[in-house]
């Protein structure tokens, strides 16, 4: 079990090292708020097709942490268009994740939040969202441990944060 936990952790590391130094990518599975008609090469057009789960995890993280918009609007204001808020799946499949205490806790999705800028992206955060969409956790990074969405919005990291978007957003009106 510790190994499963280790291997999840450095895949974590790993993963966030290759997305915060690559070259955009060039297939763009970004959510840009600021261009609504912007061509997803991921984005499902058909209603006849069935919604791939990654894309469900994406959207599903957007609605239940409406504090994205935020996110997007300081990011916006702060870079002058420069850069944008991108919500991405790292897999097309869901991925088994081991919790704090090694244990399997189910399959989950591996969705990165951060800045997408002209030529890297800068990291905000990573959130895991159970295939069923009924669960999303937050990954403390450093320390690689999984906690619920309210355990994350009582952290220091995330008020400090709040607070930090909150006053400039308010100062730039």
């Amino acid at each position: 079990m510790i190994k499963n936990h280790k291997k999840v952790c450095i895949i974590c590391i790993v993963v966030i090292i290759f997305l915060s130094g690559t070259m955009y990518w060039g297939m763009d599975r970004s959510v840009d708020h600021n261009n609504e008609n912007q061509n997803n090469s991921r984005e499902i057009n058909s209603e006849e097709q069935e919604i791939p789960g990654w894309l469900q995890a994406e959207r599903y993280l957007e609605q239940e942490i409406p504090e994205l918009v935020e996110y997007d609007r300081f990011i916006s204001k702060k870079t002058e268009g420069k850069a944008f808020l991108i919500i991405e799946t790292v897999d097309i499949e869901a991925d088994e994740l081991y919790g704090n205490n090694h244990e399997f806790i189910g399959n989950y999705y591996m969705v990165y939040v951060g800045e997408q800028w002209e030529d890297h992206r800068a990291n905000w955060y990573w959130f895991h969202v159970r295939e069923d969409l009924k669960e999303i956790l937050w990954c403390e990074i450093t320390e690689c441990e999984f906690y619920s969405l309210e355990e994350w919005r009582a952290s220091l990291e995330y008020k400090e944060q709040m607070e930090r978007i909150t006053e400039y957003l308010k100062e730039n009106e």
